[in-house]
């Protein structure tokens, strides 16, 4: 049996889905994983692309291309990814990786160390890193080019990109009390919790899908049945904000999306019967606390360098002005 299989769901943006895989295979240190693409879209054209692009792939990490029914809901996506793992009994457990996000290279060991420390049912990450823009110059110039004495066109185009590290977080900001916005990534997960709540996703809300599973987690967190590590770690997940695809930023500055989602919360809190819900509560899990860091600071600076350069060269639709 494969420990892990690493789940990527995606919907569309080829581009960053051929990093993400990338991401996911150069992985270091540790290597009893599998991959599955699970591709969840109304939109044929980038089902094609994906089978196009890896459906002929010899690489031994990708084993499936699996094409899921979509509502356009993320939430339905996820919860798809689940099934799948649960179904298939070839593997242990889940990693779960959104197809427009990336894994630091020592992911998966890290996770497996953690994994095995804590012999944890369910690994949720508390605050992953992210890569924004922050800063776009343009300027263009008409002129006479000396050489041919016609008319021509020079550009200057800066980009500025941002990366936050989040670490060592040993206390959710109460302000998560109440909003359907999360500060819990599901990063991993066996079959021990998914028997009884096969569903971890909400696929009625637009933008807080995964405020169910921080409910059923919260709720569960004292049953001595699962063993629930809510985890910090810098060098883990890396979050792509700056994906307009996202389904989610989609709905980014709508009220009638934060009212609908905000319903959906609250009645999420009545059907598991959670009057004293405060995620803000809950004990963190600080990978430098149990295992020893050794990730090497020139790796991590190299995955950097690669994933923003990579970024820049995926189309122009990260040049604005």
């Amino acid at each position: 049996m494969v420990k892990y299989l690493v789940g990527i769901l995606c919907s569309s943006n080829i581009r960053l889905l051929r990093e993400t895989v990338n991401s996911v295979i150069n992985q270091i240190n540790f290597d009893d994983y599998h991959i599955f693409i699970v591709v969840n879209t109304l939109d044929e054209v980038f089902y094609q692309d994906v089978i196009r692009e890896f459906g002929y792939n010899n690489h031994k990490k990708l084993k499936k291309i699996i094409r899921t029914e979509s509502n356009g809901s993320p939430g339905k996506g996820h919860n798809s990814v689940l099934e799948i793992f649960y179904n298939n009994h070839n593997y242990e457990n889940l990693i779960k990786v959104d197809g427009d996000d990336f894994l630091f290279p020592y992911a998966i060991e890290r996770i497996d160390n953690i994994q095995t420390e804590e012999k944890s049912d369910v690994i949720t990450l508390v605050g992953n890193c992210s890569v924004s823009n922050t800063i776009f110059k343009y300027n263009k110039q008409r002129k006479i080019d000396p050489d041919t004495d016609m008319y021509c066109r020079d550009y200057n185009i800066q980009l500025g990109f941002h990366i936050q590290e989040v670490n060592n977080i040993r206390q959710i900001d109460d302000g998560f009390d109440t909003l359907t916005i999360t500060p819990l990534r599901l990063l991993c997960v066996n079959r021990k919790i998914l028997s009884k709540y096969m569903k971890l996703y909400n696929d009625e809300m637009y933008k807080g899908v995964d405020i169910e599973y921080c409910v059923i987690f919260y709720k569960e967190l004292r049953n001595p049945d699962y063993k629930i590590t809510h985890l910090s770690d810098s060098y883990i997940y890396l979050y792509n904000g700056i994906n307009d695809d996202s389904v989610t930023k989609h709905h980014d500055n709508n009220i009638g999306v934060f009212n609908h989602d905000k319903n959906i919360r609250d009645n999420l809190l009545k059907k598991y019967d959670l009057t004293d819900y405060k995620i803000s509560n809950i004990n963190i899990t600080v990978y430098q606390d149990k295992i020893k860091d050794n990730a090497n600071p020139g790796i991590i600076d190299n995955f950097y360098d690669k994933t923003l350069f990579s970024l820049i060269l995926i189309d122009n639709q990260y040049i604005r002005h």
